[in-house]
Protein backbone atom coordinates (compact mmCIF):
# COMPACT_ATOMS: atom_id res chain seq x y z
CA UNK A 1 0.00 0.00 0.00
CA UNK A 2 0.80 3.43 -0.62
CA UNK A 3 1.15 5.42 2.39
CA UNK A 4 -0.15 8.89 1.91
CA UNK A 5 2.05 12.47 2.93
CA UNK A 6 0.61 13.77 5.75
CA UNK A 7 -0.61 17.48 5.13
CA UNK A 8 1.18 20.16 5.82
CA UNK A 9 1.18 21.51 9.85
CA UNK A 10 0.04 24.75 9.52
CA UNK A 11 2.73 27.33 10.30
CA UNK A 12 2.56 29.20 13.59
CA UNK A 13 2.60 32.49 12.17
CA UNK A 14 2.29 35.48 14.76
CA UNK A 15 -0.27 37.72 14.47
CA UNK A 16 0.78 41.10 13.00
CA UNK A 17 0.85 44.00 15.58
CA UNK A 18 -0.34 47.23 15.17
CA UNK A 19 1.18 50.21 17.65
CA UNK A 20 -1.81 52.81 18.00
CA UNK A 21 -0.28 56.24 19.34
CA UNK A 22 -3.33 58.03 21.10
CA UNK A 23 -2.59 61.95 22.13
CA UNK A 24 -3.54 65.42 21.47
CA UNK A 25 -2.26 67.58 19.09
CA UNK A 26 0.76 69.00 19.94
CA UNK A 27 1.80 66.09 22.80
CA UNK A 28 4.79 64.66 20.86
CA UNK A 29 2.85 62.16 18.97
CA UNK A 30 4.93 63.04 15.99
CA UNK A 31 8.63 62.80 17.38
CA UNK A 32 7.63 59.13 19.44
CA UNK A 33 5.94 57.69 16.04
CA UNK A 34 9.06 58.79 14.25
CA UNK A 35 11.29 57.05 17.21
CA UNK A 36 8.93 54.21 16.78
CA UNK A 37 9.45 54.14 13.00
CA UNK A 38 13.18 54.21 13.49
CA UNK A 39 12.85 51.11 15.42
CA UNK A 40 11.32 48.99 13.35
CA UNK A 41 7.81 49.89 13.11
CA UNK A 42 6.50 50.54 9.40
CA UNK A 43 4.68 53.04 7.94
CA UNK A 44 2.71 54.08 4.46
CA UNK A 45 4.53 55.92 1.77
CA UNK A 46 1.49 57.90 1.77
CA UNK A 47 2.16 60.04 4.91
CA UNK A 48 0.33 64.03 5.44
CA UNK A 49 3.14 66.67 4.20
CA UNK A 50 5.35 68.08 6.95
CA UNK A 51 3.92 71.82 7.81
CA UNK A 52 4.46 75.03 9.75
CA UNK A 53 5.39 74.14 13.13
CA UNK A 54 5.95 70.52 12.66
CA UNK A 55 8.16 70.65 9.67
CA UNK A 56 9.73 67.62 10.81
CA UNK A 57 6.70 65.64 9.59
CA UNK A 58 3.39 64.22 11.64
CA UNK A 59 4.35 60.73 10.66
CA UNK A 60 0.93 60.20 9.61
CA UNK A 61 -1.16 57.91 7.48
CA UNK A 62 -3.25 60.33 4.87
CA UNK A 63 -6.04 57.66 4.54
CA UNK A 64 -6.29 57.52 8.57
CA UNK A 65 -6.65 61.16 8.69
CA UNK A 66 -8.95 61.47 5.73
CA UNK A 67 -11.30 58.58 7.18
CA UNK A 68 -11.14 60.16 11.08
CA UNK A 69 -12.20 63.70 9.24
CA UNK A 70 -15.26 61.83 7.71
CA UNK A 71 -15.93 59.61 10.54
CA UNK A 72 -16.14 62.77 12.98
CA UNK A 73 -18.43 64.24 10.56
CA UNK A 74 -20.95 61.96 10.13
CA UNK A 75 -21.47 61.96 14.01
CA UNK A 76 -21.74 66.22 13.72
CA UNK A 77 -18.24 66.82 15.20
CA UNK A 78 -14.85 67.51 14.07
CA UNK A 79 -11.06 67.88 14.82
CA UNK A 80 -11.51 70.64 17.34
CA UNK A 81 -14.58 69.96 19.40
CA UNK A 82 -13.90 69.40 22.86
CA UNK A 83 -17.51 67.78 23.61
CA UNK A 84 -18.22 63.59 23.58
CA UNK A 85 -19.38 61.61 20.17
CA UNK A 86 -23.29 61.53 20.75
CA UNK A 87 -25.06 58.45 21.41
CA UNK A 88 -26.78 58.15 18.75
CA UNK A 89 -24.27 57.77 16.63
CA UNK A 90 -22.41 55.60 18.21
CA UNK A 91 -26.17 53.25 18.22
CA UNK A 92 -26.32 53.97 14.22
CA UNK A 93 -25.31 52.03 11.66
CA UNK A 94 -23.29 54.46 10.06
CA UNK A 95 -20.56 53.62 13.20
CA UNK A 96 -20.63 50.12 11.97
CA UNK A 97 -19.95 51.14 8.38
CA UNK A 98 -16.97 53.50 9.58
CA UNK A 99 -15.51 50.44 11.58
CA UNK A 100 -15.15 48.41 8.13
CA UNK A 101 -13.79 51.25 6.47
CA UNK A 102 -11.19 51.97 9.57
CA UNK A 103 -10.36 47.69 8.91
CA UNK A 104 -9.56 48.52 5.11
CA UNK A 105 -7.49 51.00 6.44
CA UNK A 106 -5.58 48.72 8.52
CA UNK A 107 -5.58 45.66 6.17
CA UNK A 108 -3.78 48.13 3.95
CA UNK A 109 -1.51 48.30 6.83
CA UNK A 110 -0.96 44.76 6.99
CA UNK A 111 0.68 44.83 3.72
CA UNK A 112 3.78 46.80 5.12
CA UNK A 113 5.02 43.73 7.40
CA UNK A 114 4.53 42.17 11.21
CA UNK A 115 4.82 45.72 12.66
CA UNK A 116 3.28 48.89 11.94
CA UNK A 117 2.31 52.18 13.86
CA UNK A 118 -0.52 53.67 13.47
CA UNK A 119 -1.14 57.91 14.80
CA UNK A 120 -3.55 60.67 14.19
CA UNK A 121 -4.90 62.65 17.22
CA UNK A 122 -8.05 61.74 16.29
CA UNK A 123 -7.36 58.57 16.96
CA UNK A 124 -7.86 59.63 21.00
CA UNK A 125 -11.47 59.87 20.64
CA UNK A 126 -12.01 56.93 18.19
CA UNK A 127 -10.21 54.58 19.66
CA UNK A 128 -12.86 52.35 20.36
CA UNK A 129 -13.89 52.00 16.66
CA UNK A 130 -10.55 51.42 15.46
CA UNK A 131 -9.55 48.84 17.66
CA UNK A 132 -13.17 47.26 16.88
CA UNK A 133 -11.68 47.45 13.26
CA UNK A 134 -8.29 46.13 14.58
CA UNK A 135 -9.78 42.60 15.58
CA UNK A 136 -11.82 42.50 12.79
CA UNK A 137 -8.75 42.88 10.25
CA UNK A 138 -6.85 40.46 12.96
CA UNK A 139 -4.48 42.60 14.02
CA UNK A 140 -3.35 42.87 17.90
CA UNK A 141 -3.18 46.75 18.21
CA UNK A 142 -1.37 47.53 21.31
CA UNK A 143 -1.65 51.11 22.67
CA UNK A 144 1.05 54.12 23.32
CA UNK A 145 -0.62 56.92 25.62
CA UNK A 146 1.19 60.18 24.61
CA UNK A 147 1.21 62.50 27.73
CA UNK A 148 2.41 65.77 28.18
CA UNK A 149 1.51 68.81 30.36
CA UNK A 150 -1.92 70.37 29.42
CA UNK A 151 -0.28 73.90 29.75
CA UNK A 152 2.97 73.18 26.97
CA UNK A 153 -0.19 71.59 24.73
CA UNK A 154 -2.09 74.74 25.17
CA UNK A 155 0.24 76.92 24.75
CA UNK A 156 1.42 75.06 21.81
CA UNK A 157 -2.01 75.24 20.08
CA UNK A 158 -2.37 78.77 20.94
CA UNK A 159 0.82 79.54 19.42
CA UNK A 160 0.45 77.82 15.94
CA UNK A 161 -3.39 78.14 15.74
CA UNK A 162 -4.46 81.60 17.54
CA UNK A 163 -6.61 79.14 19.98
CA UNK A 164 -6.98 80.28 23.56
CA UNK A 165 -5.39 78.38 26.38
CA UNK A 166 -8.50 77.52 27.88
CA UNK A 167 -10.10 75.81 24.87
CA UNK A 168 -6.81 74.36 24.44
CA UNK A 169 -6.69 72.76 27.82
CA UNK A 170 -10.64 71.67 26.92
CA UNK A 171 -9.51 70.00 23.88
CA UNK A 172 -6.59 68.53 25.66
CA UNK A 173 -8.88 66.70 28.47
CA UNK A 174 -11.06 65.08 26.12
CA UNK A 175 -8.69 63.74 24.42
CA UNK A 176 -6.89 62.40 27.25
CA UNK A 177 -10.21 61.58 28.69
CA UNK A 178 -11.30 59.60 25.79
CA UNK A 179 -7.73 57.91 24.71
CA UNK A 180 -7.62 56.28 28.21
CA UNK A 181 -11.16 55.29 28.74
CA UNK A 182 -11.65 53.94 25.37
CA UNK A 183 -8.13 51.49 24.83
CA UNK A 184 -8.84 49.97 28.31
CA UNK A 185 -8.22 46.43 28.33
CA UNK A 186 -5.62 46.57 25.68
CA UNK A 187 -1.35 46.22 26.77
CA UNK A 188 -0.81 49.77 26.15
CA UNK A 189 1.70 52.26 28.28
CA UNK A 190 1.60 55.93 29.10
CA UNK A 191 4.87 58.10 27.70
CA UNK A 192 5.88 61.30 28.60
CA UNK A 193 7.01 63.46 25.73
CA UNK A 194 9.44 65.59 28.34
CA UNK A 195 10.84 62.03 28.90
CA UNK A 196 10.77 61.08 25.53
CA UNK A 197 13.51 64.08 24.82
CA UNK A 198 15.59 63.85 28.09
CA UNK A 199 15.94 59.94 28.17
CA UNK A 200 14.82 58.47 25.07
CA UNK A 201 16.12 54.95 25.88
CA UNK A 202 14.67 54.59 29.02
CA UNK A 203 11.35 56.09 27.66
CA UNK A 204 10.91 53.07 24.90
CA UNK A 205 11.72 50.41 27.04
CA UNK A 206 9.16 51.31 29.13
CA UNK A 207 6.74 51.60 26.19
CA UNK A 208 8.53 48.00 25.01
CA UNK A 209 7.46 46.63 28.10
CA UNK A 210 4.34 47.68 28.58
CA UNK A 211 3.41 46.85 25.13
CA UNK A 212 5.37 43.42 25.08
CA UNK A 213 6.56 44.62 21.50
CA UNK A 214 10.10 43.40 20.44
CA UNK A 215 11.19 46.36 17.82
CA UNK A 216 13.23 44.53 15.14
CA UNK A 217 15.72 47.96 14.49
CA UNK A 218 16.73 48.35 17.69
CA UNK A 219 20.55 48.83 16.96
CA UNK A 220 23.03 50.82 17.28
CA UNK A 221 22.50 52.01 13.87
CA UNK A 222 19.60 52.78 14.62
CA UNK A 223 20.21 54.58 17.85
CA UNK A 224 22.17 57.02 16.41
CA UNK A 225 19.51 57.80 13.40
CA UNK A 226 17.09 58.62 16.62
CA UNK A 227 19.86 60.67 18.46
CA UNK A 228 19.96 62.40 15.14
CA UNK A 229 15.92 62.82 14.86
CA UNK A 230 15.26 63.81 18.75
CA UNK A 231 16.10 67.05 19.90
CA UNK A 232 15.45 69.63 22.86
CA UNK A 233 14.30 72.45 20.66
CA UNK A 234 11.22 70.35 19.47
CA UNK A 235 10.04 71.41 22.83
CA UNK A 236 8.88 75.22 22.44
CA UNK A 237 6.90 75.50 25.28
CA UNK A 238 7.92 74.57 28.81
CA UNK A 239 5.85 74.09 32.30
CA UNK A 240 8.83 73.83 34.37
CA UNK A 241 10.38 77.05 33.36
CA UNK A 242 7.08 79.16 32.59
CA UNK A 243 4.49 79.84 35.38
CA UNK A 244 1.94 81.18 32.99
CA UNK A 245 1.81 77.62 31.76
CA UNK A 246 1.15 76.05 35.55
CA UNK A 247 -1.96 74.29 36.66
CA UNK A 248 -2.97 76.30 39.37
CA UNK A 249 -5.76 78.29 38.05
CA UNK A 250 -6.73 75.24 35.62
CA UNK A 251 -10.19 73.25 37.33
CA UNK A 252 -9.76 69.90 38.88
CA UNK A 253 -10.65 67.81 36.17
CA UNK A 254 -7.78 68.77 34.26
CA UNK A 255 -5.19 68.36 37.53
CA UNK A 256 -6.12 65.22 38.53
CA UNK A 257 -6.47 63.95 35.05
CA UNK A 258 -2.95 64.97 34.27
CA UNK A 259 -1.55 63.76 38.02
CA UNK A 260 -2.72 60.30 37.24
CA UNK A 261 -1.48 59.57 33.93
CA UNK A 262 1.83 60.87 35.11
CA UNK A 263 1.78 58.49 37.98
CA UNK A 264 1.01 56.12 35.35
CA UNK A 265 3.67 56.72 33.42
CA UNK A 266 6.06 56.24 36.19
CA UNK A 267 4.58 53.54 38.12
CA UNK A 268 2.48 51.91 35.44
CA UNK A 269 -1.23 51.58 35.21
CA UNK A 270 -3.57 51.29 38.53
CA UNK A 271 -7.06 50.16 37.83
CA UNK A 272 -7.76 51.93 41.40
CA UNK A 273 -8.10 55.23 39.23
CA UNK A 274 -10.47 54.10 36.56
CA UNK A 275 -13.15 54.65 38.73
CA UNK A 276 -11.89 58.27 39.60
CA UNK A 277 -11.18 58.77 35.90
CA UNK A 278 -14.59 57.85 35.00
CA UNK A 279 -16.21 60.27 37.14
CA UNK A 280 -14.31 63.17 35.96
CA UNK A 281 -15.03 62.50 32.34
CA UNK A 282 -19.28 61.91 32.67
CA UNK A 283 -19.13 65.25 35.16
CA UNK A 284 -16.88 66.18 31.91
CA UNK A 285 -19.29 65.11 29.50
CA UNK A 286 -22.01 66.22 31.27
CA UNK A 287 -20.92 69.62 31.11
CA UNK A 288 -20.30 70.14 27.53
CA UNK A 289 -24.51 71.19 26.23
CA UNK A 290 -24.41 73.90 29.19
CA UNK A 291 -21.34 75.57 28.19
CA UNK A 292 -20.81 74.17 24.07
CA UNK A 293 -22.02 76.81 22.27
CA UNK A 294 -20.94 79.89 24.77
CA UNK A 295 -17.38 78.43 24.68
CA UNK A 296 -17.92 77.95 20.56
CA UNK A 297 -18.76 81.21 19.71
CA UNK A 298 -16.91 82.88 21.92
CA UNK A 299 -13.42 80.94 22.73
CA UNK A 300 -13.42 79.39 19.07
CA UNK A 301 -15.38 81.04 15.73
CA UNK A 302 -14.48 84.66 17.88
CA UNK A 303 -10.98 84.95 18.32
CA UNK A 304 -9.93 81.60 16.51
CA UNK A 305 -11.18 82.43 13.19
CA UNK A 306 -9.76 86.24 13.54
CA UNK A 307 -6.47 85.35 14.41
CA UNK A 308 -6.49 83.37 11.31
CA UNK A 309 -7.38 85.79 9.19
CA UNK A 310 -5.54 88.54 10.79
CA UNK A 311 -2.27 85.80 10.31
CA UNK A 312 -2.95 85.15 7.02
CA UNK A 313 -3.11 89.21 6.30
CA UNK A 314 0.40 89.10 7.77
CA UNK A 315 1.30 86.71 5.39
CA UNK A 316 0.09 88.81 2.79
CA UNK A 317 1.79 92.03 4.18
CA UNK A 318 4.98 90.30 4.28
CA UNK A 319 5.18 88.70 0.76
CA UNK A 320 3.84 92.43 -0.61
CA UNK A 321 7.20 94.21 1.20
CA UNK A 322 9.53 91.40 0.49
CA UNK A 323 8.64 91.75 -3.29
CA UNK A 324 8.70 95.44 -3.17
CA UNK A 325 12.61 94.62 -1.46
CA UNK A 326 13.28 92.67 -4.29
CA UNK A 327 12.72 95.59 -7.36
CA UNK A 328 14.38 98.22 -5.18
Amino acid sequence: TIKKAAPPRAANRRPQIGVLVLGKHRSGTSALTRVLNLLGCALPEALVDPSEGNEMGHWEAASAVILNDQILASAGSSWNDWGPINDDWRASGVREQMIERAAEVIRDHKSLGPLFALKDPRLCRLADLWLEAADLAHVDMRVVLMLRHPGEVAASLESRDLMTAGYGQLLWLRHTLDAEHLSRGRKRAVCRFDRLLQDWQDTIDRVRQGLDLALPRNSPASHAEVEKFLTRDMRHHDARGDTGLGLLGASNWLRRTFEIMQHWSEQGEDPADHAELDRIRAEFDHAYPAFSRLLLSAEFSGEFATGHRLRAQLQEQLAEVSERAQDI
